[in-house]
């Protein structure tokens, strides 16, 4: 199943986290040849070197996905200060041009949580949604997103900007692949009271 556009995130939190893969996004490039007529017959014909096109720019604010953050049981739990480690975040929101994640905390459980009765557990983990916390998104920062479905689970890279466009509903870049920006969870990186690294996990 492939959640829609702004799925509501109860839906989500039932979902298993499915195993992800790394996604092969990369420049085009074309080959130009050199024009051998002036050549004389007895040498050999002149190559040149592949070169990109002029799509390649764009094209390279998707790259191979690098961002896969990983933990024990559970992700850190909201507290003031916020120390710096992987949290879960419930959403992002995002004016176009930046992005807050809202922090939560999510647990690996079978049967449930002993020490964190209010979490509910389904299909293998479950989410605490209060304490939470507002933290925005780096400037710098790079954030690993899913590019396709359960069928093709691929990823890429896209810079904050780029991020923060699709988490408002923006259209992506001219140069990303095809493919429909959801809002899925996502785990993050928080140092310094800011989000440094996040990925995006597939859900099913």
């Amino acid at each position: 199943m492939t959640p829609s556009p702004r799925t509501s995130r109860s839906a989500l939190r039932r979902a298993a986290i499915s195993v992800l893969t790394a996604a092969s996004v990369g420049p085009f490039a074309s080959c130009g040849s050199g024009d051998s007529s002036s050549e004389p017959t007895d040498r050999e014909p002149v190559t040149t070197t592949p070169v990109t096109t002029e799509s390649a720019p764009e094209v390279n604010d998707y790259g191979l996905p690098t961002i896969r953050l990983e933990f024990d049981d559970r992700t850190l739990p909201v507290a003031e200060p916020l120390a710096d480690g992987i949290y879960y975040s419930q959403d992002a929101l995002s004016d176009g041009t930046m992005t807050r994640f809202v922090l939560g905390q999510w647990f690996k459980c079978d049967t449930g949580v002993p020490d964190q009765p209010d979490v509910l557990c389904a299909s293998g983990f479950g989410t605490l949604d209060e304490p939470s916390a507002e933290v925005p998104l780096a400037p710098d920062a790079t954030v690993t997103i899913n590019t396709g479905d359960l069928s093709d689970l691929t990823q890429a890279d896209v810079s904050a900007e780029e991020f923060a466009r699709l988490a408002a509903g923006d259209p992506p870049s001219a140069g990303a692949p095809d493919f429909t920006f959801y809002d899925f969870p996502t785990f993050v990186r928080v140092e310094d009271g800011v989000v440094v690294e996040a990925n995006q996990i597939y859900t099913s």
